[in-house]
């Protein structure tokens, strides 16, 4: 339940365990620290920059915006897309 946070030090309850790599959607040999109050997708703590709690709004968004960008370059082909008169959009937008 709680959980050592590298990134305060100390004992965190948002901080859970678990071997599901979220970037590649797939489970692994490896566990990792997950952060429950992070947000998008991303909640592993070991690329997090600081403490989610600890950073700005702007930081937070532009992590996500990183992070989302990282997982579609990633995995294409989970990418929803809806065609209207003959032009792609992604749903998520």
């Amino acid at each position: 339940m709680f959980k050592i946070c590298p990134k305060i030090e100390k004992s965190c309850a948002f901080c859970g365990e678990s071997n599901w790599n979220p970037m590649t959607d797939s489970k692994s040999d490896n566990t990792y620290l997950f952060c429950g109050a992070t947000s998008g997708y991303e909640t592993r703590v070991e690329p997090l920059p600081e403490c989610w709690l600890k950073m700005t709004s702007a930081m937070r968004t532009k992590y996500r915006k990183q992070k989302k960008a990282e997982y579609e370059r990633l995995n294409p082909k989970t990418l929803d897309y809806k065609t209207v008169r003959n032009k792609k959009y992604n749903k998520s937008y």
